[in-house]
């Protein structure tokens, strides 16, 4: 384990290389589980707060599930994913899975953490009570403002093996005031999808202290006027059919806002109804949160369509190109790229934006999949090791093609628009 360890210490102390190369190592050493623990840990200590939200937790989430879309990879994931949406050739599954991992570890290292006296806290005091009487006493930390009392808590809850409890309840306190960029629902939906196993009990404990150290800031001192979810948290809820919004869904695609978050907290809210995390009357509130974030002014379908939105306006041009983030598998991956479909990855770091934007109309059905793992690659090869929005964004787009909320022309092109955007700035 000491050798593991070194991948937590090298994302601590900030040397990008190092953990790129040991998170690159890990795989003939450790199972799938381990290495996603110790990415975790490394997340929970992520102190950043420009926006008062440290996005670590997310980005593990979102990565995580991108390697998953890929394909089976015996070294990186568990059996127990479901069907991949992507059909890749060997070469270009093997290193962008590599590669994303590594430039996950370069992120870890690049960010700002807490340090050592304000960071998360082990060995807390488990409390015991029955599961419900646990829960309630969470709530009422949260509420209260006390986050060791929380801690205490949900660190409980995780023991009895409370996760369903844990995660709904959780869930439908963040959904209460999301925010205008959505951070207090996605943070804690997409942390709890990667927390790490009891079994790993340092960086099981420093996740739960990250996401309770958040919840008592964010989460109101009392429920919202006329938000009434149903009080049964024991069992998830069933799913609820957003297939009515899809117009709400392809404007927020659109108008991704701020470093794309309305597309982002529409792919966290879809993703939810699906899964039964939440139940019908939260989804709802959600969707209203995301029609005030959107605004009210929406076009219908017609107006944004593929070949509409580049008939009136295209995306943005590079006068010079970003920099390269290098890690072990850049190279390869690269290459593969370059050699197999240059024409469509040139076109997408072409400086004049409309060199891949005049291609997408003609893109066929069975190209998709190389497309958007070119744009997986574009997003993490290219910009500046601390940023985490444009793959967040990038694989958000796609999870919402995947669930038939927009086209995957519309999730090549916004995502090929947010790129542009973003990716010398974010």
């Amino acid at each position: 384990m000491d050798e593991d360890l070194n991948l937590f210490q090298a994302c601590m102390k900030k040397d990008e290389r190092a953990a790129a190369t040991l998170v690159n190592q890990m795989p003939s050493r450790a199972q799938s589980s381990a290495i996603w623990a110790i990415l975790m840990h490394a997340a929970a200590w992520h102190e950043e707060r420009t926006y008062d939200t440290p996005h670590a937790t997310i980005l593990v989430n979102s990565i995580h599930q991108m390697i998953e879309e890929c394909g089976p990879n015996s070294d990186l994931l568990d059996e127990s994913y479901g069907q991949s949406p992507m059909v890749l050739p060997d070469g270009l599954r093997d290193n962008l899975q590599s590669f994303l991992i590594e430039r996950l570890a370069r992120y870890l290292a690049a960010v700002d953490h807490w340090g050592p006296e304000r960071g998360p806290r082990y060995k807390i005091k488990k409390t015991g009570d029955s599961p419900d009487n646990m829960l309630h006493s969470y709530v009422q930390a949260i509420r209260e403002r006390s986050h060791i009392s929380a801690l205490r808590s949900v660190i409980a809850l995780a023991a009895q093996g409370s996760y369903t409890r844990l995660l709904r309840m959780t869930v439908t306190l963040g959904a209460e005031r999301p925010d205008r960029l959505g951070h207090t629902f996605i943070l804690p939906v997409s942390l709890l999808s990667e927390l790490p196993e009891a079994r790993f009990t340092m960086p099981h404990e420093a996740v739960l202290w990250h996401l309770t150290e958040y919840l008592v800031r964010k989460v109101p001192n009392r429920r919202p006027r006329g938000f009434d979810p149903e009080p049964d948290y024991a069992v998830r809820a069933s799913p609820t059919s957003i297939s009515r919004y899809g117009t709400l869904y392809k404007n927020a695609t659109v108008r991704y806002g701020i470093l794309g978050h309305n597309a982002i907290f529409a792919h966290r809210i879809a993703v939810a109804a699906q899964k039964g995390t939440v139940d019908s009357t939260t989804i709802h509130w959600l969707i209203e949160e995301l029609k005030q974030n959107t605004g009210t002014n929406h076009v219908q379908d017609d107006d944004i369509s593929v070949e509409t939105l580049i008939e009136k306006e295209t995306g943005t041009d590079w006068k010079e190109s970003p920099e390269k983030i290098l890690a072990p598998h850049s190279g390869p991956l690269k290459t593969w790229l370059d050699e197999n479909i240059g024409d469509y990855w040139g076109a997408m770091l072409d400086k004049d934006c409309r060199s891949f934007e005049g291609r997408i109309q003609d893109i066929g059905k069975d190209e998709w999949s190389l497309v958007r793992a070119a744009q997986y690659a574009m997003a993490a090869l290219n910009g500046h090791p601390a940023a985490s929005h444009v793959m967040i964004f990038a694989h958000a787009t796609w999870g919402l093609s995947d669930l038939g909320m927009i086209p995957e022309d519309l999730a090549a092109l916004q995502t090929h628009r947010m790129l542009r955007q973003y990716l010398k700035r974010d």
